[in-house]
């Protein structure tokens, strides 16, 4: 369209022609498009750029209504709004509304003016047009970036920070920065970054300023950082500081991340760590870590070097130089374990026991184990194992095998004195094979072994306090009836030689209890000076017929007033105490306490306060040799295998002295001189005690007791025959059964006061037939008291026994105070006055 203006055709209506030229210009050049409105809002000029910019002629134009001439129909109404609140005389005011023109819909911006009218003439609206729609699509752009910048900006999950660059305050901080650091953004901006940090070094504001000087110079930094957010709280982050360029200006971005988690997981996985390498090399054992190929050794504890005698360093070096030290004997049985495991998934298992010759040409017996190591999916990759010094416990095995050879020569030589009692004896060597064999299976498992020599020598004290029961109530049955001085000398000999016997019964059943953790220790106040004068009291007459000296030497500052078990230290000394004298044959022995450090004074009992004495056992004796110290107080050993046949002895008194001393806190040693004397040494803990122990009231001598109806239940005649000649004797009435089914049907039948019940009987056993006798439908009967009569002597047999259903217990051999205490029991329940179950009486 030709859009030349015809300088005839005037303006528009009293427009200042004498302006002509000059206003030409600024009418056309004032935007895309001027128009001349009036008061309605009808055209009365337009320019020419304005009419190329409709695609229009002037006649088309002029004297139409401009909105519904040429604007957007949603734009009209607020055009006339915005007409109509305009200033009549000199007002202005801008506006922006959508155009129809000849390229289509355009936008548009506008500056009106009120003109004021002239002549009498209504005012006008003066608007200039600039076509901004190109404009304005750049400006949605940048708009939707920076949302899109402000969406990511903000969803990212690491705070990020916009610093200035040469000040360092934070100018913009991301909301996930708000949330970890807990300030507002505008607290934010008012903050620089030392005021995030921990406050010292190197964590403050040097160290950071530093960071940020190399990043500005084009040296991304990445490092760890203790921060501090608004409530105090330290915790640890990583920061990645980079220059960037930010609306034209260089800034520093900090991305900062949250570690917290993984510096506490790796600390844990530190200390996992350091408690491993602290585990594997303090334990005694081999713990070793390869390849599941086995060629490869990753990890081998210090005790290698300790058992092989050859340095770790060799094995990183050449994995399978471990077998250059085994046996040759054993070398190609070890080489076929493994070759059999190559090639395979590995799972638990164990090598055959091998031994090992250490460069000092000693030998080792070990075991081997090992097991499989999975990751998270459950596939091997790494093969571990534990390699166990089983010298000792083979040595221990073959020892047991001697005593237990002793220990049948025992009982063959009973068999032929004491033919009565060869169904016992069949039943024991049985009993006895049968824990051979369970041992010999136990043998692979390294655990179990000193488990089942405790359970084995247990129920062999057992089986012999059995037929020991016989021949000690025998022998006091026979006591009552008139002797000769011969027969009475003879009977002594008897209960000598059964008492000694059950001192070597007792002494294995000791040893037992404490090798299966089954023996504890009381805690009651004693005097210390008294126990040792019952010691001297005791050994004194035995010390006086060899012609020997003994004495008691306690420092003055000893305290005398403790708190533990009396009987248990008694029996440390008396067994001390008993080989020095026995293998002393001039001069004499010494006692001597004092305490390891400063003794306390008595009132620091208050505080309970625990007091470490020094024991001697000092003797003029035969003494030890050196290579025999080392091994005295293992069990069944002594010092010299004739020293048995001289002087008699289990081998076991210092073996379970040791095992006491260790349970009173404390170690032992020796020191001697053979042909001059030894010096056994002890250290015990006990807690000072402030008040004395309360002396025990004398017992009133128990009323005579009333016949009673008693039933002997017991399948050993011997056994039978004792008791009953003792109920007999005491004026009851006694009905005597073999087996447990007897008895239910004798109490069936007729009621009784009590029932002695043995537990072990072929048939029905002591505890079915008690709680058969229990079941019975006359309450009468099946409430008769019931005293458990056994050789199970072990510690938590007497409890088991009262839980079964038991109201007493008695152990053999059988005293006959403990057979009136439990008549007494039985008597009061009759009566009325029932004690509690089981009161009183030792448990064996």
């Amino acid at each position: 369209m030709n859009t030349t203006r015809n300088p005839d055709v005037p303006l528009a209506p009293d427009l200042p022609a004498h302006d002509g030229p000059l206003f030409a210009t600024l009418w056309e050049t004032a935007g895309d498009i001027v128009v001349l409105l009036d008061r309605g809002a009808r055209l009365e000029a337009i320019s020419d750029r304005g009419l190329a910019l409709l695609g229009r002629t002037r006649a088309q134009c002029l004297g139409r209504g401009w909105p519904d001439l040429a604007v957007a129909p949603e734009d009209r109404a607020r055009l006339r709004r915005e007409l109509e609140a305009l200033p009549e005389n000199g007002g202005t005011g801008l506006a922006e509304h959508d155009l129809v023109t000849a390229r289509g819909t355009r936008r548009l911006a506008w500056a009106l003016a009120a003109l004021p009218g002239r002549d009498g003439r209504p005012p006008r609206v003066l608007a200039c047009g600039r076509d901004i729609t190109d404009m304005a699509a750049t400006v949605k752009t940048l708009r939707e970036n920076e949302a899109a910048y402000r969406c990511i900006f903000n969803a990212a999950s690491d705070a990020i920070f916009l610093n200035d660059a040469e000040t360092g305050a934070y100018l913009e901080a991301n909301e996930r920065a708000v949330a970890l650091y807990g300030y507002t953004p505008a607290e934010l901006r008012a903050m620089s970054p030392a005021g995030l940090s921990a406050g010292y070094p190197p964590y403050g504001a040097e160290e950071i300023r530093e960071k940020t000087r190399l990043a500005r110079q084009g040296q991304p930094q990445l490092f760890e950082w203790l921060s501090r957010d608004k409530a105090g709280r330290l915790f640890w982050t990583e920061v990645n500081l980079r220059q960037g360029l930010h609306s034209g200006r260089e800034r520093i971005i900090a991305v900062v991340r949250d570690i917290t988690e993984r510096k506490m997981a790796e600390r844990a996985l530190r200390e996992s760590e350091k408690k491993f390498r602290q585990l594997a090399e303090t334990i005694d054992e081999v713990f070793w870590l390869g390849s599941p190929d086995w060629k490869r050794i990753f990890y081998i504890s210090p005790a290698y070097e300790r058992l092989w005698g050859r340095s770790t360093k060799s094995l990183y070096e050449s994995p399978l130089s471990w077998l250059d030290a085994v046996h040759p004997e054993d070398r190609e049985q070890v080489l076929g374990a493994l070759t059999a495991l190559i090639g395979r998934p590995v799972t638990p298992g164990v090598l055959p026991e091998y031994r090992v010759v250490r460069p000092d040409g000693s030998v080792r017996r070990v075991q081997a184990r090992y097991f499989p190591v999975a990751d998270d999916t459950g596939v091997a990759y790494r093969v571990a194992g534990i390699i166990e010094d089983v010298t000792d416990r083979y040595a221990a095995q073959e020892q047991l095998k001697r005593v237990n050879e002793r220990l049948e020569d025992m009982v063959r030589e009973r068999t032929r004195t004491l033919n009565r009692m060869n169904q016992e004896l069949i039943r024991e060597v049985t009993e006895r094979r049968d824990a051979e064999a369970a041992m010999a299976m136990a043998k692979e498992a390294a655990e179990a072994a000193s488990q089942a020599k405790s359970a084995f020598l247990a129920n062999m004290s057992h089986e012999i306090r059995t037929p020991l029961n016989g021949i000690l109530g025998m022998a006091q049955i026979l006591a009552a009836t008139p002797l000769d001085g011969p027969q009475q000398g003879f009977l002594k000999d008897i209960e000598e030689s059964a008492g000694s016997l059950l001192a070597i019964i007792n002494d294995i059943l000791d040893f037992s209890k404490i090798e299966a953790d089954r023996l504890e220790l009381s805690r009651e106040p004693f005097g210390l000076r008294g126990v040792l004068a019952s010691v001297e009291a005791g050994l004194g007459v035995l010390a006086q017929e060899k012609g020997l000296g003994l004495s008691v030497d306690v420092a003055e500052d000893v305290p005398d007033l403790l708190l533990g078990d009396a009987d248990r230290l008694r029996q440390v000394l008396v067994n001390l105490v008993g080989n020095a004298v026995k293998f002393t044959e001039h001069g004499g022995v010494v006692i001597g306490v004092q305490c390891v450090e400063a003794c306390l004074p008595p009132e620091a009992a208050e505080d309970h306060a625990s007091q470490e004495l020094l024991f001697s056992v000092s003797d003029t004796g035969i003494g030890i040799g050196a290579e025999d110290a080392s091994r005295i107080f293992e069990p069944f050993t002594q010092a010299d295998d004739s020293y048995t046949r001289r002087f008699g002895g289990t081998g076991l008194g210092l073996a379970i002295t040791k095992r006491l001393v260790a349970l009173m806190g404390g170690s032992i040693g020796l020191e001697s001189v053979p042909g001059q004397g030894s010096v056994f040494t002890f250290t015990a803990r006990f807690e000072l005690e402030a008040y004395p122990p309360e002396p025990a009231a004398a017992a009133p001598s128990p009323p005579p007791l009333p016949p009673m109806d008693v039933l002997l239940a017991d399948d050993n005649r011997v056994h039978r025959d004792i008791i009953e000649k003792w109920l007999l004797r005491r004026g009851h009435r006694v009905v005597a059964v073999a087996d447990g089914q007897e008895a239910v049907d004798a109490v069936a039948r007729a009621p009784f006061d009590l029932v002695l019940m043995d537990i072990q009987m072929p048939g029905m056993g002591g505890l079915e037939a008690a709680r058969a006798i229990r079941a019975l439908p006359h309450p009468g009967r099946a409430a008769v008291s019931i005293a458990a009569v056994t050789a199970h002597a072990m510690a938590g047999d007497r409890e088991r026994f009262l839980t079964a259903g038991m109201d007493d217990y008695l152990s053999k051999p059988v005293v006959q105070r403990e057979l009136d205490r439990v008549l007494a029991g039985a008597a009061a329940k009759v009566s009325g006055a029932v004690p509690p179950p089981g009161q009183a009486g030792p448990d064996g």
